[in-house]
């Protein structure tokens, strides 16, 4: 039996204070299903890729497509797959200049697939929370998506707290 440790609320405040103020980029990482980072695109490119890829690769199932800042998206599908297939698609994918060549090798290298989910804050920049904006071929999510939306949830969550102990969120996109 697991025993959870009960938190008091102004222990909660207090977590949630460091968890929001490190600056910490927080975001989803799998081995399972496929994960497509897009810079430098539009919307309609976006959708474009992310039906290309379901055609060429029927087997990663339908799409999320994820805003992470202006001109730049995230594909998120449904489908569970093979490490090894992952790989192939993300190797033929920068192949063809959809995704950067570094972006491959890194991902082979680790052996995972990274997409941010949080806020994003440099010395000159602030980048907000990605925000999901259209689907591609679903006929519902049920493993993938699901798993990916849970951490975005757990995100808002963390959002929300934030600004009940403390007030408005933290980051101020005029001050970035």
């Amino acid at each position: 039996m697991t025993v959870t440790p009960r938190v008091e609320e102004r222990e909660l405040a207090a977590i949630v204070k460091v968890a929001m103020e490190s600056m910490v980029v927080m975001g989803y990482t799998t081995q399972r299903h496929l994960l497509v980072d897009l810079d430098n695109v539009g919307l309609d490119e976006a959708m474009f890729i992310a039906r290309e890829i379901r055609r060429t690769w029927p087997m990663v199932g339908g799409a999320l497509v994820v805003e992470s800042s202006p001109h730049h998206y995230h594909l998120v599908y449904d489908n569970y797959i093979d490490w090894a297939t992952i790989e192939d698609i993300i190797e033929a994918l920068a192949d063809i200049g959809v995704v950067e060549r570094n972006y491959a090798w890194i991902r082979t290298f680790r052996r995972d697939l990274t997409l941010r989910v949080s806020d994003k804050k440099g010395a000159d920049y602030y980048r907000p929370a990605p925000t999901p904006v259209a689907e591609v071929e679903t006929g519902g999510f049920r493993a993938g998506v699901p798993d990916y939306l849970h951490l975005v949830v757990a995100y808002r969550a963390l959002q929300e707290a934030y600004k009940r102990y403390w007030g408005d969120y933290m980051y101020d996109s005029s001050t970035a």
